[in-house]
């Protein structure tokens, strides 16, 4: 994904001019990343554990690149471990997050992750970028028409009282 790598690489630029060691353990995570990438490209679906373990390791990142103004709550009861997901979609969810919103210090960003009713939430309070012209919807889009074609089902979007919440079927 090239967008993907486009936002990994800007991150690390920027860790290397503001603290050059973190911008090395940034690297090392990185080609973590990218070897889940790499062996789950051709895949359709993954373990929930699996994506999991991906997405601690991509969240990692983006706790090195923004300190203590990102955090991501994952409540998952491990009962759902060997259940199937489309691989980088929590990753594409929380990027989405980060991508829309501001994440400072004043205004910090916490993603949920947690399963209500056999789905699998990602949400987050809404704080928009000023140069954003709202939440993207073409990602959302890629991710419901993989949930279609393959298996019949739709993700869910939600956005009330300041909260934006996907819900996505648990295979």
């Amino acid at each position: 994904d090239p967008h993907f790598l486009f936002n990994t690489l800007n991150g690390l630029k920027t860790l290397i001019r503001k603290d050059p060691e973190k911008a090395e353990q940034y690297a090392i995570e990185v080609s973590g990343v990218y070897r889940y990438l790499l062996r789950h490209n051709r895949n359709t679906t993954v373990t929930l554990e699996e994506e999991l373990k991906f997405l601690e390791a991509y969240t990692s990142l983006l706790t090195l690149r923004f300190e203590d103004n990102f955090r991501i709550n994952l409540d998952i009861d491990p009962a759902f471990n060997s259940r199937m997901i489309f691989p980088m979609s929590l990753q594409l969810l929380v990027e989405n997050a980060i991508k829309h919103n501001v994440v400072t210090s004043q205004h910090p960003l916490l993603v949920q992750v947690y399963i209500a009713k056999d789905q699998i939430i990602v949400e987050n309070l809404i704080n928009l970028r000023s140069t954003t012209d709202g939440i993207s919807q073409y990602g959302l889009f890629n991710l419901n028409t993989l949930y279609q074609l393959h298996y019949n089902k739709e993700i869910e979007i939600f956005q009330y009282d300041g909260v934006f919440k996907v819900s996505l079927p648990i295979l």
